[in-house]
């Protein structure tokens, strides 16, 4: 199945700035934009389908397809369809629409980001910039007791 980035939703509210293996999301994201690496490389997510909407658990993975669609770089993507997400991977507090980024995403052509500083002098947040509202929320670092949200993918 393909879907548009922009019509999956992220199953939690942050993610980490960076893969084990292959350095921040922005630098992948970079990467892919200036051609140095094929958006394949990138392996393919899962999604599910929950109160009408698919959701990912890869939500990284996501976030980058999505700065790439916004970019121009990527229109559709080849989707794997699961039948079960567990309750414990759904922490959105706003329906999937957007994530924040714990750390910075070290991209040069991510858009739609903007930083907000960590209130006890955590790493602070990178959020979806939304200047439809005047709602700014802060977080610190510590405010995220949830594991990694791609715990079991470890190469991605």
């Amino acid at each position: 199945m393909r879907l548009k980035p922009s019509s999956i939703y992220f199953s939690q509210d942050t993610i980490n700035n960076y893969f084990k293996s292959h350095g921040t999301i922005g630098s992948v994201l970079d990467k892919i934009y200036e051609g140095t690496i094929s958006i394949n490389t990138i392996p393919m997510i899962s999604i599910c389908q929950k109160d009408g909407k698919w959701f990912t658990t890869d939500n990284r993975r996501l976030w980058i397809f999505q700065q790439l669609e916004k970019l121009g770089k990527c229109s559709e993507i080849d989707v794997g369809v699961t039948y079960n997400i567990p309750d414990s991977k759904f922490t959105t507090k706003n329906g999937g629409v957007s994530v924040s980024v714990r750390g910075n995403p070290g991209s040069t052509y991510a858009k739609d980001v903007s930083w907000r500083p960590s209130r006890g002098g955590g790493t602070g947040i990178w959020e979806r910039y939304d200047d439809s509202d005047d709602d700014i929320n802060y977080f610190d670092s510590d405010d995220f007791n949830d594991p990694d949200d791609d715990e079991y993918d470890i190469f991605w």
